[in-house]
């Protein structure tokens, strides 16, 4: 009623406002922490796996494709990285390879298929179940291109009715096929340029056979004894014809030269009684009389004919 307050309210006031005071400020320092943390948090969570994310796309569109699957595998379960990593890595191999249909798996879910470092693929028969209707070599596993079929990787697969040899595929080694006596049909890829000693032995259902240009090694006996065998086709890399490489073939009618032959070695077409032609690929005046070792006298009574 107009009268000054008394010193006592005077400071209960001022207290009051410094506790209201004191509020404001633990609620805006509160409230700044929360800001802090939750922005700490949207960048670990979202924005920093966003510029990741972003970089990682644009490596791939520039065929940086490694640093690009590092990056999303790293990011795991972030957006798509997981299926993206997938993807890229399949595009990958794609270009690496120029194989369309790119056949890749791991040893986890196929544990049939082993895979050194250097890309020579092994089969482990004991933990294959399915059958071979259809079977599949792969192009990649683990990440590793196949360029060469280990040593016997097939052998005494009788199952095998026909088989395609990758395009990524180099060398088919020793033995690889070996007493696959139902084997009827067999595609080589287009990167095969060697074919090692006995790599066909006792294929008895094998009735026709196409070398590639690409193959410049064929080793000895590599159709020994393919007793079904009617005709083969050697590509232009092939000049010479080792030891008993068609030795036994007793329905071989025809074969195909692309270039001139210059040696045939010791029983090569021994037994080949029913040799009818050879067919030559090329210009009539290219032809030269090889060295024609022993035991060789179905080549030398074969009609020569030139298309």
């Amino acid at each position: 009623e107009g009268k000054k307050p008394t010193p006592a309210n005077r400071v209960v006031k001022k207290e009051a406002e410094k506790r209201i005071s004191d509020k404001a400020k633990m609620i805006i320092i509160l409230a700044a922490a929360i800001s802090v943390v939750l922005i700490a948090l949207l960048s670990a969570f979202y924005i920093s796996p966003q510029i990741r994310y972003n970089k990682a796309h644009k490596l791939a569109t520039l065929g940086d494709y490694d640093k690009a699957i590092a990056i999303f595998d790293d990011l795991g379960k972030f957006k798509n990285s997981a299926e993206l990593a997938d993807s890229f890595t399949y595009e990958k191999f794609l270009n690496l390879t120029g194989v369309s249909d790119l056949y890749m798996t791991n040893s986890t879910d196929t544990p049939w298929f082993k895979i050194t470092a250097d890309g020579a693929l092994s089969f482990v028969e004991n933990k294959y179940e399915g059958d071979y209707t259809g079977f599949r070599i792969p192009h990649v596993v683990d990440g590793i291109v196949v360029r060469q079929l280990e040593k016997s990787i097939f052998l005494n697969r009788s199952e095998l009715t026909e088989i395609v040899i990758p395009d990524t595929v180099e060398i088919i080694n020793e033995q690889a096929f070996v007493n696959c006596t139902s084997l009827e049909s067999v595609t080589f890829g287009k990167k095969l340029t060697t074919i090692m000693p006995r790599a066909f032995v006792n294929c008895s259902s094998l009735k026709s056979v196409v070398i590639p240009n690409s193959v410049t090694t064929l080793g000895q006996r590599a159709f020994n004894n393919c007793t079904s065998l009617e005709r083969v086709e050697l590509g232009k890399g092939i000049r010479e014809i080792e030891a008993y490489t068609f030795s036994n073939c007793t329905a071989l009618r025809e074969i195909v030269i692309s270039s001139p032959i210059s040696y045939i070695g010791e029983y090569a077409l021994s037994d080949c009684n029913a040799l009818e032609k050879i067919i030559c690929r090329f210009d009539e005046t290219e032809l030269s009389d090889p060295a024609v070792s022993a035991e060789n006298i179905p080549y030398e009574s074969a009609e020569i004919i030139f298309e």
